[in-house]
């Protein structure tokens, strides 16, 4: 059975089995944001929406060095893909490797190479690099999906003893739907979105040879 779902005063027709990337967008277009500043009555109205993240430091042999849990809140960004998806023809784009897991960090190089591994800055021309795909969970329930992705930064992209990651972003890439016979060639470029955002309290350190497993879960109350 099919299901109306409505956002400022519009509607939008979803499928009963949404494939993974449909479901975040159908949940999150009926969501009321509370992380990103909503008022109480208005979280009163709708579904909350909860990005919880892990990550977990490990050394070369495996053994875990450290682990932080933390929430963050979804960007302006974040929710305009939400609404695409639903009302605008666009789909996650599956060739591309759809979901991303990005990091901002101090201590690094600054080059084409090792910036492609954290994937900030964003690039603006091209899509983002295989190197930050994350795969995608999606719970027994339907209810939550889960991105994760590992990161290991070569000595060279190292500029002293550690470095420290001091933020984490998670995006997708996607591409827009033909919106005729004749498409303007721009509505072929892949488009990124970044979707959730946290700047950690305090940075977390990483040593060279270590290696950083990211997590974020996307739930549904």
């Amino acid at each position: 059975m099919n299901k109306d779902v409505q956002l400022a005063g519009r509607k939008s027709r979803a499928s009963a089995h949404p494939r993974p990337w449909f479901l975040a967008g159908f949940l999150g277009l009926v969501a009321t944001w509370t992380a990103a500043g909503e008022t109480a009555d208005a979280a009163r109205q709708g579904i909350t929406v909860h990005g919880n993240w892990t990550i977990t430091v490990s050394d070369s042999e495996g053994r875990e060095v450290s682990t932080r849990h933390f929430r963050n809140a979804l960007l302006p960004s974040g929710e305009f893909l939400l609404v695409r998806l639903l009302t605008f023809g666009s789909e996650i784009d599956n060739s591309l490797s759809s979901w991303r897991i990005l990091v901002g960090t101090s201590g690094t190089v600054d080059s084409a190479e090792c910036n492609a591994l954290t994937g900030l800055p964003i690039p603006v021309d091209i899509g983002f690099d295989l190197a930050t795909r994350a795969s995608l969970t999606l719970n027994d329930a339907r209810t939550a999906f889960t991105l994760e992705r590992d990161l290991k930064l070569p000595a060279t992209c190292i500029s002293g003893a550690s470095y420290s990651i001091s933020e984490v972003w998670s995006a997708a890439q996607y591409k827009v739907n033909s919106p005729g016979p004749f498409p303007d060639p721009a509505f072929l470029l892949p488009k990124k979105a970044p979707f959730t955002m946290k700047t950690l309290d305090s940075a977390v350190v990483v040593l060279p040879g270590q290696v950083v497993s990211l997590s974020v879960t996307f739930s549904f109350s």
